[in-house]
């Protein structure tokens, strides 16, 4: 049966420490200083190469300056001190062996498998010692060690191994618990048997590869970010399909997670994942000025009077894609709102459905490498939008009319 390649190291190092007694002991029969010398400089070459082979550069140098028998030898003390020195480290060795990263002598593909392994362990780590007792903090930091660690792990191990990454048990600490585990298990299996991985990692290399052309984005897909102004909404998406795009929205993304009852995130993940852009519509849903005992003399005239706004999910969606996609995010406000600070400097894009805002848009689509179809001239006349002034002023659609007669307990689920 052959030997694995941690089973080889062992008896190397198990041999050295024969020949290390074995000097010793004809040292201690002839007391010949500068043979014993000689005899434990060859030996010491030797076992470098084996160490520097195995488990690196840095520990060979390490070993290497454990004892210097050549300046050091002074007298038979110095030649018996680096002995012990010796002897003890490969003890040491020969302990750890099963649990240290033993790369050396295996395949490159092996060997770099495994390294993709011990960085996800130290990541998953270093989430967990960062997370403390903040639940949000758990959600957040594993959330990102799983994308990572099935990216690291994908070119290696291939995708339905490093989806173990994805792993669901009842909680944060025990999904935590559960990924260290197969980590640990796996490094330890591909330390014991690495002749089985030099043509499964060459093969999930090769599949990776190619899965990571299918996951490019769609340039047609679209995220649209929207408020309670349904007409609105309706009409950006009919314009952006005359476009050739394909709009999608926040409960699209609820059920492609295929579960009852999702977190944020992993509806955010799925809202985002593949996306090519998204369109962040501020229309004025709401209305909103500061508390009067809050208005400053230099305050302007929409920190006093009720003036239109974006509603608050709107503003924090907003956020998530720029959080995701920060140069492919486009803000679209449509009429009159009050600004916010956050977002100053950067472009937003003023629509009123005219020829005009369209060639903007279409052109801001066009930047950010979404597939626009501008052929004809359909999307030049796609979608009804209106230009409100107020709410007092606008009179209400016939949807609008119909939106306003659900039940309350409706409208706090909307919101």
């Amino acid at each position: 049966m052959a030997r694995t390649v941690k089973e080889r190291l062992i008896e190397e190092l198990l041999d050295a420490s024969d020949a290390l007694e074995k000097i010793s002991q004809r040292f201690h029969a002839s007391g010949d200083l500068i043979k014993a010398r000689d005899e434990l400089l060859a030996w010491k070459v030797r076992l470098i190469n084996v160490i520097r082979a195995a488990f690196g550069r840095d520990v060979a140098k390490n070993f290497d300056a454990i004892h210097d028998f050549d300046t050091a030898a002074s007298g038979g003390t110095s030649v018996l001190a680096g002995i012990y020195a010796y002897r003890d480290h490969i003890r040491g060795f020969l302990e750890h062996v099963p649990l240290i990263n033993v790369i050396g002598e295996y395949p490159s593909p092996t060997r770099q498998a495994i390294l993709a392994v011990d960085r996800s362990i130290e990541q998953l780590e270093d989430a967990i010692s960062r997370s403390g007792n903040d639940a949000q903090a758990w959600d957040d930091n594993l959330r990102r060690w799983k994308d990572r660690a099935f990216r690291t792990l994908s070119p290696y191990l291939g995708e339905d191994e490093a989806g173990e990454a994805y792993r669901e048990e009842d909680g944060l600490d025990e999904q935590a618990a559960g990924a260290l585990n197969w980590l640990l298990n796996l490094k330890e299996e591909m330390q014991r048997y690495p002749e089985d991985y030099i043509e499964s990692t060459a093969y999930a290399s090769t599949a990776a590869k190619s899965s990571t052309e299918s996951r490019a984005p769609d340039r047609t897909r679209v995220v649209v970010v929207h408020g309670r102004d349904l007409d609105t909404r309706d009409a950006m998406f009919a314009f952006l399909r005359a476009l050739g795009l394909n709009p999608v929205e926040f409960e699209t993304a609820v059920m492609e997670t295929r579960k009852g009852a999702p977190t944020l995130g992993e509806v955010v993940d799925r809202l985002f994942f593949g996306s090519q852009a998204a369109v962040v519509l501020l229309t004025g849903d709401d209305e909103a000025r500061l508390q009067p005992a809050l208005v400053l003399a230099t305050d302007s005239a929409y920190e006093r009077q009720l003036t239109p706004q974006a509603r608050p999910n709107v503003l924090f969606e907003a956020g998530l894609a720029f959080a995701r996609m920060p140069e492919r995010t486009i803000l679209v406000q449509v009429g009159s709102l009050r600004p916010f600070s956050d977002v100053a400097g950067r472009h937003v894009v003023h629509f009123d459905g005219s020829a005009q805002a369209r060639h903007t848009l279409a052109g801001r689509l066009d930047a950010v490498e979404c597939a626009v179809v501008r052929s004809g001239n359909d999307w030049l006349t796609a979608g009804e939008f209106c230009n409100p002034t107020s709410a007092e002023q606008a009179a209400p659609t016939e949807r609008q009319a119909v939106a306003r007669q659900v039940a309350p307990e409706r409208k706090e689920a909307m919101k």
